[in-house]
């Protein structure tokens, strides 16, 4: 008898590890952030009318989107913002 629970104890413990290790082993990493400009006339809606930039585009008041602190679109795509996660908003002066 103190065999078989031995085991199934052990059992419990394997499954119980397994899992574990499978759910941090399938956890997305984050792509990195980057400010992205909104073009002239562009929709702020529409992650192509913005483009990466080296240091926050600009600071002011007005209710114009201006640029985006955003994680990058894609792994593959710096360029522009991924628009579902974006740090900070700033407006035209």
């Amino acid at each position: 008898m103190r065999k078989i629970l031995m085991a199934a104890i052990i059992m419990v413990a394997a499954v119980t590890g397994m899992a574990f290790s499978d759910e941090s082993n399938n956890t997305q990493k984050s792509n990195a952030q980057y400010w992205y400009e909104l073009i002239p006339n562009g929709d702020p809606n529409n992650y192509l009318d913005y483009q990466r930039v080296s240091s926050q585009p600009c600071s002011g008041s007005s209710s114009n989107v201006c640029g985006v602190f955003a994680e990058q679109y894609s792994p593959s795509d710096i360029e522009h913002p991924n628009l579902d996660i974006v740090t900070t908003t700033v407006f035209k002066p």
